[in-house]
């Protein structure tokens, strides 16, 4: 397959599991995090599959919005994709604003003929920081 249609697959799951995410879809949210998930949070916490998904499930408010991916890079490796963007978060956690302009790192996973998210790490973006 042609890489430019790997990229709009990885970039299509990438828009499929935030929107999982902001209907509670539990069944997709499986689905989408391999096993081994983690993430690195922009406040810096190192989480796994189990506590995202129960934050996402119960201390994310529920004004989150699926966020916009901007500025997309996706670098295909094999079964694997490195994606990294810029978002605009736009939730609360436990009733505190935690939005933010976002840059992502994305490692994604393809299993099964499906792509699952293996790694994120989010970090914010300092305006006027170059």
């Amino acid at each position: 397959m042609p890489t430019p249609m790997i990229e709009a697959e990885v970039q299509h799951a990438a828009r499929a599991w935030m929107d999982a995410a902001a209907r509670r879809d539990v069944e997709a949210l499986d689905r989408v995090l391999a096993a081994e998930f983690s993430m690195v949070t922009n406040r810096g916490s190192l989480i796994d599959k189990v506590p995202w998904m129960e934050n996402m499930l119960h201390r994310v408010g529920p004004d989150f919005t699926p966020p916009e991916f901007l500025d997309v890079r996706v670098l295909v490796v094999g079964d694997g994709a490195l994606m990294m963007s810029r978002t605009m978060l736009q939730a609360t956690f436990d009733g505190k604003d935690w939005s933010g302009d976002m840059a992502l790192t994305d490692v994604w996973v393809r299993r099964d003929g499906r792509w699952q998210i293996l790694r994120r790490h989010a970090s914010n973006l300092v305006a006027g920081a170059s």
